[in-house]
């Protein structure tokens, strides 16, 4: 049915192919080639864009498109654990649960500038 191919770091060309709709799609680069289906590739696709919009971490996709090193990302992953277990976030329901209760009364917004001032201390220490 079609073929993407682009340039990657090594020097290489990635290519994906694709035989028919909704058929399982072969990647390749340089000597490596391996199959993964149709929805496999709509759940990258999904996991990409929630790290992107920052749901959903990595330590290979970040929003600005940085892989920063283990130093860095352990010191700010330990800070925004910190920040979020002060304000009671344990997981994502508690988050949103937080930031419904709290967009009015301006703690959503503290809770915003703490997690930027961490990210930002971090990556410049």
């Amino acid at each position: 049915m079609g073929q993407l191919s682009v340039d990657v770091n090594n020097n290489g060309i990635l290519t994906l192919t694709q035989g028919r709709h909704d058929g399982d799609i072969t990647l390749g680069s340089n000597d490596n080639e391996y199959i993964i289906s149709a929805g496999e590739l709509v759940m990258l696709m999904n996991y990409f864009r929630n790290c992107k919009s920052g749901r959903e971490e990595s330590d290979y996709i970040s929003k600005h498109g940085e892989i920063y090193k283990d130093d860095k990302k352990e010191k700010l992953y330990d800070m925004v654990n910190q920040i979020r277990k002060s304000y009671g976030i344990t997981d994502d329901a508690s988050y949103e649960s937080f930031r419904d209760d709290n967009q009015e009364n301006g703690r959503f917004e503290r809770f915003k500038d703490e997690m930027c001032a961490a990210a930002i201390n971090a990556l410049i220490e």
